[in-house]
């Protein structure tokens, strides 16, 4: 996976409907990165294994001036072996009559789609203007430009269904795309809930959200995110009125999701007082504890074990999973 450094920029001048836009913001003033930021950014941190990432808004609803500006700065730290590439944010409509060429010339690599749902009837309901048919369009014409390809899915938004959700993961996977962000809709202050709309509490959308990152994994889809990184997805960190806001929320899920996995070994194989090994790769090993290390002490409580041991390898795959056993009496541990 590419390092990625964000260079932040300020919502407000959006298309229509986008979620994290607030109505006061368009006519303040932006202050946009100049070349100089970017190479002040990257000039530390940077390297040719590095991605500059132009985060959250539509490339397509900046200005020449804007644009042009960016790419400089980019193409600037492209050449000085700072950066590899530069990841965009473009909506459907403007992904549609992009010019791909330039971009590559420019060194853009990844694009993420700001899709938000397949469905016409979420889309209306959040005042977005595209037909849920430019999503499709949309991905296959940026990996058709030879770009690595990816998409914000609003999940729990207004009028959404977990089986939307399920279809936009589909849509996706066909096109070619390579990832997803799953962003849970937030109300943010300054705005007016859709119409219809009910907000998700957490405990409704980790379950939901594990059950998408089951489909992606399945459709080899690769989730990029899960929720929104404060200070970097929102420039200007609006207050959350209302959804299930959360700043550790990936590790909720992942969390929840590899509990169950685990769970699918312990009703198999599990015997009261014994001592169970799970091995897997270094990297999961804040999954596999969960969030607040609150899996092991449940598990062992729950399947009333002697110990649970944590053998971190990293000569496994991520997303790895090897378990043995040591029964009360017998010092042989027999595989799992």
């Amino acid at each position: 996976m590419k390092k990625l450094v964000p260079i932040r920029l300020p919502h407000g001048h959006c298309h229509p409907g986008c979620p994290w836009c607030v109505p006061e913001q368009p006519n303040s003033p932006r202050v946009f990165p100049d070349a100089s930021a970017i190479a002040d950014r990257l000039a530390s941190k940077g390297g040719l294994d590095t991605e500059i990432s132009l985060v959250g808004v539509d490339f397509g609803a900046l200005s020449r001036v804007e644009g042009t500006a960016l790419f400089d700065g980019a193409r600037a730290a492209i050449r000085n072996e700072w950066a590899g590439g530069v990841r965009l944010c473009v909506s459907p409509p403007y992904a549609m009559r992009a010019p791909r060429r330039l971009w590559r010339l420019s060194g853009v690599k990844t694009v993420e789609v700001l899709a938000y749902s397949t469905s016409d009837s979420v889309l209306r309901r959040h005042g977005i203007k595209w037909q849920a048919s430019r999503a499709r369009s949309a991905f296959e014409r940026m990996v058709g430009g030879g770009f690595r390809t990816g998409a914000h899915l609003l999940v729990g938004a207004a009028g959404s269904s977990l089986k939307d959700e399920l279809a936009f993961l589909e849509v996706l996977a066909a096109a070619g795309g390579n990832f997803v962000r799953l962003l849970p809709y937030l109300l943010l202050e300054g705005r007016e809930a859709p119409q219809t709309w009910e907000p998700m509490s957490l405990e409704q959308c980790v379950p939901r959200c594990a059950e998408l990152c089951d489909r992606a994994d399945e459709l080899g889809l690769e989730i990029a995110r899960v929720g929104l990184q404060p200070h970097v997805d929102l420039l200007d960190a609006p207050a959350v009125i209302s959804g299930p806001d959360h700043p550790s929320l990936r590790t909720l899920v992942e969390g929840a999701r590899w509990r169950g996995r685990m769970q699918v070994i312990l009703r198999r194989d599990a015997r009261i007082g014994g001592h169970l090994t799970l091995r897997f790769h270094p990297s999961d090993e804040g999954f596999v504890r969960g969030y607040h290390g609150r899996n092991i002490p449940f598990l062992r409580r729950r399947y009333r074990l002697a110990s649970i041991e944590l053998e971190p390898n990293p000569d496994l795959p991520r997303g790895s999973l090897e378990s043995a056993w040591q029964l009360p009496g017998d010092p042989q541990r027999k595989a799992g």
